[in-house]
C-alpha cells in the first residue's frame, strides 16, 4: 500500500487528527441537534416506524423473524428494521430521538471517512475537507434528517466499516483480516442494497490511493488476482440485488416498460448524472421529491450527455498522473448506477438520498484536484485552506437551513412545492398533513391539484374523504373513499376508512366487508381488526369482537383506545374485574383520555353497587 508521498503507509501524529474529528463532529452536531425537537414525516415514516405493529413494538423474537423474511414496503433490509425497533424499543413513539439515532449514524460515518483516506493517502486536510464536505453538504440533509431514510446511514455506516478492513486487509493480505470485510459488506447489503456497488469501489481504491494494481513482488499487473479476491463480494452484491428486485417487484414499485420506455429511462439517466452533478457544486432549490416527466428535450440531453462524455475522457487521459480525478469521477458514475434509473422504481425523476454515496467521489476529484494545483506554493496551499474553511462554513449555513424544512410535514412540503412543479405528491402529502390539523379547505385543494396533474392517483381521493368524514360529512366521504377504491383496489386504508364512515352511518354488515377486504391486504393492520371488532359489536357478536379487539392489541400494545374497547365489551358482559384491569391500561398510556376515565367511574360505581348489602 502507498501514500502520494511515501510508498509506506503514512505514520501519523495522532493529535492533529483528533482534533480535526472533533471539529467534524462539532460541525456536524451543530447543523443537525436541531432534529430533536421534530417530529416524523407522512412520507413513509408511517410504514416504517409509528403505523408499523412490528416497529413499535420493539425488539421481540417475532420480530426478528419478520424483519429478515418480509417484504414490507417494497423492501428487504433486515438490520434497517431492527434498527428502528430498537429505537421503539428505547425511546417509544419520541420522534426526536429516532432522528437523533441517525445524526449519530451520521457522524460516525464522517469520522470512519475521514479515518479511512486519512489511512489511504496520508494527507490529513485533504481527507478533513472530504469528510466536511461530506458532513455538511445539504443534499445529505434527506438521509439523516428523514427517519425512514435511516437506511442510508445505516447501509452507508456498514458500508465505510468494510472499507477500513480491507485498508487493514490490503496492508497484509489474509483469510483472518478478509472476513471482517466480508462481514461487514454483508451487513451493509442487509440494511440498504445501495452497497452493492463496494467491490467495484475496492477496485478503485486498489488503483489509487492504495497502488494495489501492480503486483509487488514482480511489477506486474495484479487485474486478475484482485478480480478473483472480490468474487465472494461479487457473489453478495448479485445476491442482495435479485432480492431486492424481487422485493421491488412484489411491492409494487417496479414500473414496466410499456408505461416508461426505454429511451426515457435512458434520457432522464443521463439528465439525472448532470443535475446530481449540478446540485453537488451549486446546492439550492433542494426537495423531497422531484417528479419524473416523460417529456424529453433533445437538445438538453444531448448538452448532458456531451458534458458526461467529455468529464469521462479528460479524467481518464489524467489516470496516470492525477489518478485521483479518474477514481472520483468513476466513484460517482459506478455508484449511481444502482438508483439512475434504468430500471425504474417509484415515480420520482432522482432523490437528493442517492447522493450520500456518490458525492465522496466527487469530493475526491475535486478536492485532490486542488490540492495537486496549489502544492506548488505555500501560499496557495494557505489560501487554498482558508478557502475551504469558507466553503465548509456555507455548506453549513444552507444545510442547517435545509435540515430545518424537516421539522414537520406541512413545512416539508410547502417548501417542496415552492422548489418543483407538477408535484402531485408533495400536493397530496401536504394535503395529509394540513387534514391533521383541521385545515380542511386548504387540504382539499390541494388534493385537488393533485388529482389534476395526475388523475390516476388514488391516495388524494382517500384524504379528500377523510376531511370530509371528520367534518361529518359521511355521504361524501364514502363517495371519495369509493372513487379512490375504483383506481386502487389494493389499497388497506381506504377500505378501512370506508369501512369507518359505514359504521358510523349504521352500516356495519357493509362495514364488516370493508374492513374484511383491507385485513385481506395487510393482515396487520392493527387498526382494522380494532374497527372490524368495533362492526361485530354493533351486529351484537361480542365474542368476534373481542377476538379481534385483542388481536389489535397484540399487534399495537400501546394504543390506549384498544383497551377501551376490550374493556367496554367485558362491562357489557358484567365481567367487572377484567373491564377495570383495561380501563387503567388506557389510562396508564394516556392520562387524559376522557372516553377511558369515564368508562373506568362507571364500571367503579357498578362494583360498588354490587358489593353493597
Amino acid at each position: 500500500m502507498a501514500t502520494d508521498n511515501n510508498p509506506r503507509m503514512a505514520s501519523l501524529p495522532v493529535r492533529p487528527e483528533l482534533m480535526m474529528a472533533l471539529v467534524l463532529v462539532c460541525l456536524t452536531l451543530a447543523v443537525y441537534v436541531q432534529v430533536k425537537d421534530f417530529d416524523f414525516c407522512n412520507y413513509d415514516d408511517h410504514q416504517y416506524v409509528y403505523q408499523n405493529p412490528w416497529v413499535t413494538n420493539g425488539v421481540s423474537a417475532q420480530g426478528i423473524a419478520w424483519a429478515f423474511t418480509a417484504f414490507h414496503a417494497g423492501n428487504w433490509h433486515p438490520l434497517t428494521w431492527l434498527s428502528h425497533m430498537a429505537d421503539s424499543q428505547l425511546y417509544g413513539m419520541s420522534a426526536g430521538n429516532h432522528h437523533l439515532t441517525s445524526v449519530i449514524l451520521h457522524v460516525l460515518n464522517t469520522l470512519l471517512l475521514f479515518a479511512a483516506f486519512c489511512r489511504m493517502t496520508g494527507m490529513r486536510w485533504q481527507s478533513f475537507f472530504l469528510a466536511a464536505v461530506f458532513a455538511l453538504h445539504p443534499l445529505h440533509v434527506e438521509s439523516v434528517a428523514w427517519v425512514a431514510e435511516r437506511k442510508d446511514v445505516l447501509s452507508t455506516f456498514f458500508m465505510l466499516l468494510a472499507l477500513t478492513a480491507y485498508i487493514r486487509y490490503a496492508a497484509a493480505p489474509s483469510r483472518t483480516r478478509y472476513l471482517p470485510v466480508l462481514g461487514f459488506f454483508i451487513c451493509g447489503l442487509l440494511s440498504k442494497p445501495m452497497v452493492v456497488t463496494f467491490p467495484a469501489i475496492l477496485l478503485l481504491l486498489d488503483y489509487w490511493p492504495l497502488r494495489r494494481l501492480n503486483s509487488a513482488a514482480t511489477g506486474k499487473k495484479n487485474v486478475q488476482a484482485l478480480l478473483l479476491e472480490k468474487a465472494p463480494l461479487f457473489l453478495c452484491a448479485a445476491f442482495s440485488t435479485g432480492v431486492a428486485f424481487t422485493a421491488q417487484v412484489k411491492g409494487g414499485a417496479v414500473t414496466s416498460l410499456a408505461d416508461i420506455p426505454l429511451q426515457h429511462r435512458i434520457a432522464n439517466a443521463i439528465s439525472a448524472y448532470c443535475l446530481y452533478l449540478r446540485d453537488m457544486l451549486a446546492p439550492s432549490g433542494l426537495g423531497v421529491m422531484y417528479p419524473l416527466t416523460q417529456d424529453i428535450a433533445f437538445v438538453p440531453i444531448l448538452g448532458a450527455g456531451v458534458i458526461m462524455l467529455v468529464i469521462t475522457l479528460g479524467v481518464l487521459r489524467k489516470r496516470t498522473t492525477q489518478p485521483w480525478l479518474a477514481v472520483g469521477w468513476l466513484w460517482y458514475i459506478v455508484t449511481l448506477l444502482p438508483v439512475i434509473g434504468i430500471i425504474r422504481i417509484g415515480v420520482q425523476a432522482r432523490a437528493d438520498r442517492y447522493t450520500y454515496i456518490p458525492l465522496i467521489g466527487i469530493g475526491v476529484g475535486v478536492i485532490w484536484g486542488i490540492s495537486f494545483l496549489l502544492k506548488r506554493s505555500a501560499k496557495a496551499t494557505a489560501l487554498g485552506v482558508i478557502g475551504g474553511l469558507l466553503l465548509i462554513s456555507a455548506l453549513a449555513v444552507l444545510s442547517y437551513r435545509q435540515v430545518h424544512y424537516w421539522r414537520n410535514s406541512i413545512a416539508l412540503f410547502e417548501h417542496t412545492l415552492s422548489v418543483t412543479s407538477n408535484n402531485f405528491v408533495a400536493h397530496n402529502n401536504l394535503a395529509a398533513a394540513l387534514i391533521q390539523e383541521n385545515r380542511f379547505a386548504e387540504a382539499i385543494a390541494h388534493c385537488r391539484l393533485s388529482l389534476a396533474i395526475n388523475p390516476n392517483s388514488g391516495e388524494p381521493y382517500v384524504n379528500i374523504g377523510q376531511a370530509f368524514a371528520q367534518q361529518g360529512y359521511l355521504p361524501q366521504a364514502v363517495q371519495n373513499y369509493r372513487l379512490a377504491l375504483e383506481l386502487n383496489p389494493g389499497n388497506p386504508f381506504a377500505h378501512n376508512n370506508l369501512g369507518n364512515a359505514l359504521l358510523a352511518l349504521n352500516k356495519p354488515a357493509e362495514a364488516h366487508d370493508e374492513f374484511i377486504a383491507a385485513l385481506r391486504i395487510n393482515p396487520d393492520f392493527a387498526e382494522a381488526h380494532n374497527n372490524l371488532g368495533n362492526a361485530f359489536a354493533l351486529q351484537h357478536d361480542p365474542d368476534r369482537a373481542l377476538e379481534h379487539y385483542r388481536h389489535a392489541v397484540q399487534l399495537m400494545p400501546l394504543n390506549p383506545d384498544f383497551y377501551c374497547n376490550i374493556g367496554k365489551i367485558y362491562a357489557a358482559q358484567g365481567m367487572l374485574a377484567e373491564a377495570v384491569s383495561n380501563f387503567r391500561k388506557a389510562l396508564d398510556l394516556n392520562p387524559a383520555s376522557e372516553n377511558a376515565s369515564s368508562q373506568l367511574e362507571k364500571v367503579l360505581q357498578l362494583q360498588r353497587g354490587a358489593s353493597m348489602p
